[in-house]
């Protein structure tokens, strides 16, 4: 079907849907940007080539391009669950880039940094807007903490 029309954008769309379906994620991504080179509405083509950028963890990619699906087609759940589902695995490699690994030892961590971490901030508002967390980080920065017992909750929670 290319062969006989390689300014459809749909054709180029299709065969990277048959790539992405045989694995082949990065044949998948040229086709859908020759898709969106000629049809930059062609919101599928968006989706698809957020498919493949997730296939191969690249989510920041993947999240852009599942962004622009959905400014074309705002009311598609799949694209919304696409780009939650992109959002969530950079959420995780932010939370698993943040140890200390590469810090040099005996010097002072970057505070800053960690505190303009969006992932980590996001995951400190919401332990803090649990109550029973609330009261046992009271209880620990008071000293009323007991042995034993309060410390397991704590961890559990």
């Amino acid at each position: 079907a290319i062969e006989l029309d390689g300014r459809n954008a749909v054709y180029y769309g299709n065969r990277a849907a048959a790539y992405s379906k045989i694995g082949n994620h990065r044949r998948a991504i040229n086709d859908c940007e020759i898709a969106l080179q000629i049809d930059p509405t062609y919101s599928k083509a968006y989706g698809r080539l957020g498919l493949a950028y997730s296939s191969l963890d690249k989510h920041k990619e993947a999240k852009e391009a599942y962004q622009k699906a959905l400014e074309m087609e705002p009311d598609n759940e799949s694209y919304k669950n696409n780009l939650q589902l992109a959002e969530e695995k950079l959420t995780q490699q932010g939370v698993s880039n943040m140890g200390l690994g590469g810090a040099n030892p005996g010097l002072p961590m970057d505070l800053s940094s960690l505190l303009s971490n969006p992932a980590l901030m996001g995951m400190a508002r919401q332990m803090l807007s649990n109550p029973g967390m609330q009261n046992m980080l009271g209880d620990l920065m008071s000293g009323n903490i007991e042995q034993g017992g309060r410390m397991e909750a704590l961890i559990e929670a």
